[in-house]
């Protein structure tokens, strides 16, 4: 027969406080962290639309095709299925949906169907474009879409709300009557987001930093005797001619700690955000602080790596005013014949040239490739500088 002491007694109740403490923080980060006001986030609906068409993430498939089917080694996927290369017209057709379920999903036409339509059609195109035997992470664009479906992300500023408004609730919109209430700039108790969409994609966020961290740990990056780091830099810098910026400046740099910094840095932030997931304060300021990674690794390794950067941005929309949201959502419904118009170059950029973004700033103004994604990182930057200082190091949220 066990004997319960004082001192087991109150290792068993620390135990079980701890577990309480965590177990509730899950549930405070599943159902309530990101209930976030429904006009901000169906701005971050156009926005990430926005970004799939200007800064041109859907893959360029046409060219695939004229491959020899000797070069087909896809990755899990819908790829595994086919022996070889898609004929021309199905690519065609793939990268023409993606464009229109784009378009639908910036409008806010049936917009449940449309994201589920966006996830699926460029989770087929990512396959394709992956299918030469090379993974990343870039599911995670498409994968977000499909975990927002159900987030009444479309419930204001779209063609569903100006449908529910007259009256007609289309199938597949997603706007129902506690999604849609006409709220004000004196309204208390504003229509929000359930908190589990939004959370689902913080999960699988740090999924996609944990799954990176692992084989830089089983590969030996935190090993003392050799730097990861810097192989990588040299094989960039000698292998592929990635000199431009601030490579110069690091090429003859020796200093072993420094390397290790990066080294540790990059596997420490990778396995940081696995663990700030449960607390928004701090999943903020970790990803703060993997944007100025990135933004280093596009000066000094010439990397510019945009990936999942565009899904940072939703966990930074409960820091905006919802009263600035609807001002700038009411100008965009208020002005929608001139506004939908422009996803028509939107869309034509994105189908037939490199995106309007690069387009813009590349073939017309004539900035390097390089420049022109790093201007992307340092927008940001200035853009998350001025949340730091607005909601008060990102503690205040509406």
């Amino acid at each position: 027969m066990s004997v319960v002491t004082k001192e087991t007694a109150g290792s068993g109740w620390a135990g079980r406080r701890l577990f309480d403490s965590l177990w509730g923080q899950y549930g405070r980060f599943l159902h309530v962290d990101h209930r976030v006001p429904l006009e901000t986030l169906g701005l971050y609906r156009i926005l990430f639309a926005l970004y799939l068409l200007a800064m041109n993430p859907l893959p360029d498939l046409r060219w695939i095709a004229d491959y020899p089917n000797v070069f087909h080694d896809p990755a899990p996927g819908p790829m595994a299925l086919w022996s070889g290369f898609p004929a021309s017209p199905v690519l065609w057709a793939l990268e023409l949906a993606m464009v229109a379920a784009v378009c639908a999903l910036a409008i806010g036409w049936r917009t449940v169907w449309a994201s589920i339509a966006v996830a699926a059609t460029g989770l087929a195109a990512d396959s394709v474009y992956l299918s030469f035997g090379k993974i990343d992470h870039t599911a995670v664009v498409w994968f977000t879409p499909l975990l927002l479906a159900v987030s009444g992300w479309g419930a204001f500023w779209s063609s569903d709300r100006l449908a529910f408004d007259r009256g007609v609730n289309r199938r597949g919109s997603g706007v129902t009557g506690n999604l849609a209430l006409d709220t004000g700039e004196e309204a208390l108790d504003r229509p929000r987001s359930p908190g589990w969409p939004i959370a689902a994609v913080a999960v699988m966020l740090a999924l996609a930093f944990g799954s990176a961290a692992l084989p830089k740990l089983a590969l030996g990056w935190l090993s003392l005797d050799s730097s990861a780091s810097r192989g990588y830099f040299d094989q960039l810098y000698v292998g592929l001619g990635r000199d431009d910026l601030l490579a110069n400046a690091f090429v003859d740099v020796e200093f072993g700690p420094l390397w290790e910094l990066f080294d540790w840095g990059t596997v420490g932030l990778e396995l940081a955000l696995v663990v700030a997931i449960l607390w928004p304060i701090a999943l903020r300021w970790t990803l703060f602080v993997a944007w100025v990674f990135h933004l280093a690794t596009v000066l000094i390794m010439n990397i510019p790596f945009f990936g999942p950067t565009p899904i940072y941005a939703l966990f930074f929309v409960a820091l905006i005013r919802p009263d600035s949201a609807s001002r700038v959502g009411g100008w965009l419904v208020d002005n929608r014949r001139w506004t939908a118009g422009a996803l028509l170059p939107l869309a034509a950029a994105s189908m037939f040239g490199s995106g309007l973004y690069r387009l813009a700033l590349v073939e017309t103004v004539g900035l390097r490739l390089l420049v022109a994604e790093m201007l992307y990182f340092a927008v940001g930057m200035v853009v998350l500088i001025a949340l730091v200082i607005r909601s008060r190091w990102f503690t205040r949220v509406y």
